[in-house]
């Protein structure tokens, strides 16, 4: 992770804007700007505004993320949600990653796409009630990535044992018993049984 991918992000952001907004003021009263360049300058500088507020609730959701996949995990648990360029170019097809270290032990970060994030922040900010598919498996990918953090390296036991936890993981992103048990159940009847092979187990219990 860079450095300009740190909370630092969007205070630079607001401080370029405020740099442009000092510059047009001096600019106008002095007589040295034309209207173009200060329409241009003023869309530049809202556009800086738009991308800094969606910067904090970007970096927002990954400090509130990575609290849950810490309480989940049982160990210290950062989550870093891929920008759009990150999971373009990315060699894996995985909603979630874990790296291990060299001797082959989980690494405390949990890498998600920019899908995964996208989703699970739309679900953050609804009332979960009625959540899309896609919202439910992204959920569930948190948990799943939160099991390897724990030390489940097996991609069919990281998968069974993330069937146990959805819930909770679902109440702690701010869902009611109802909504929470509902959202587990979908993904265990409805998602899990299509999972492939190697997400899958005999032994599992919710097979």
């Amino acid at each position: 992770m860079n450095a300009f991918n740190l909370p630092m992000r969007p205070i630079l952001l607001a401080l370029l804007a405020l740099l442009i907004v000092l510059y047009l003021v001096w600019a106008i009263r002095h007589g040295g700007i034309d209207r173009l360049t200060a329409v241009i300058l003023i869309a530049l500088t809202g556009v800086l505004v738009w991308q800094g507020m969606a910067e904090r609730s970007w970096t927002a959701n990954q400090a509130r993320l990575s609290a849950v996949a810490t309480q989940i995990a049982g160990t210290p648990v950062s989550v870093h949600c891929q920008r759009f360029s990150e999971t373009y170019f990315s060699a894996s097809s995985a909603e979630g990653i874990v790296g291990v270290d060299e001797n082959g032990a989980p690494q405390g970060e949990a890498d998600l796409t920019y899908s995964a994030c996208r989703d699970l922040a739309a679900w953050l900010s609804s009332n979960k009630g009625s959540p899309t598919r896609e919202q439910m498996i992204a959920v569930h990918v948190l948990t799943h990535e939160a099991m390897h953090v724990s030390g489940v390296m097996a991609e069919g036991d990281a998968e069974c044992d993330a069937l146990s936890f959805d819930a909770r993981t679902a109440q702690l992103l701010g869902a009611t018993p109802k909504e929470a048990t509902a959202l587990a159940a979908y993904y265990r009847t409805k998602v899990y049984p299509s999972m492939p092979a190697g997400y899958r187990t005999n032994s599992c219990r919710w097979a």
